[in-house]
């Protein structure tokens, strides 16, 4: 199928959604000596690839994995477990023999490496890259890759229709005030699929001094499967056991005030 801009008229072999002459978003469209009318009785629908990655959240989130050949993003607030859950997922994925690309905008990648210990996730074909790196030398390391994942594209600094390489990809944003996507609202129209990761309702305790948080993903979008919306527990977290009593929160945390010595020093 062949595709023109109504801006300018400049062909493309596939659709995107700018231009790259005039700039225009939402003016590529299939040439008319390109559309095929068929009826719905006789065409045959394809199912997508998914590789199933092992990990219970992720695949259960989406659809039974990762859709080979696709663009997802991920949004939410710093410290929701978004950047954890793929990170687990592209262990797995890793496990199963697909050579994984992780582009590491938010944080140096010794910090990333140690993250892949902490979850369980280090492996010989899961690889980090700074984001610090040229943009050619990046593309060139994702197309060696069968996954790749750019976290976050607003610290990167790219547009997610940028993140073309390899042709599976997890794109990892935060949020701005409004709850969008930060990194432009427009990035919300390009990946095949959509989620946003939130906190969820109240902690959960475990014990009297420990509480666990709960988040949860909602695919909002997803081109071959229905919304969906999955919960997940975060980390445990040392909680005091009556709000505003200081004397248990020294408890929790295990460890005494010094009191000042009487002679000032």
């Amino acid at each position: 199928m062949k595709y023109t801009c109504r801006g300018c008229g400049l062909p493309y072999e596939a659709w995107r959604s700018q231009c790259v002459k005039c700039r225009l978003f939402n003016s590529i469209r299939a040439s008319i000596e390109s559309l095929v009318i068929s009826s719905t009785d006789e065409t045959e629908v394809f199912a997508r690839e998914t590789w199933t990655t092992g990990e219970p959240i992720f695949d259960q989130a989406f659809g039974g994995g990762i859709v080979k050949n696709t663009s997802t993003l991920i949004g939410g607030i710093a410290g929701v477990g978004k950047s954890t859950i793929v990170m687990q997922a592209c262990g797995k994925l890793a496990q199963l023999g697909k050579k994984v690309l992780y582009v590491a905008g938010e944080e140096h990648p010794s910090q990333v490496i140690a993250r892949a210990k902490n979850v369980g996730a280090r492996h010989p074909n899961l690889n980090i890259i700074g984001g610090s790196a040229d943009w050619s030398d990046i593309e060139r390391a994702a197309k060696m890759h069968d996954v790749g994942v750019y976290d976050s594209i607003q610290r990167l600094g790219v547009h997610a229709e940028a993140c073309q390489f390899p042709a599976t990809r997890i794109l990892i944003s935060q949020l701005n005030g409004d709850g969008g996507i930060a990194a432009g609202r427009d990035n919300e129209h390009d990946p095949d699929i959509l989620a946003i990761c939130h906190l969820d309702g109240d902690d959960l305790f475990v014990g009297e001094d420990k509480k666990v948080r709960q988040g949860r993903i909602d695919v909002v979008k997803h081109r071959w499967a229905s919304p969906n919306t999955v919960r997940y527990l975060l980390s445990t977290v040392a909680v005091p056991r009556r709000a505003g009593d200081i004397e248990d929160l020294r408890s929790v945390n295990g460890y005494e005030e010094e009191e000042d010595d009487d002679d000032g020093t």
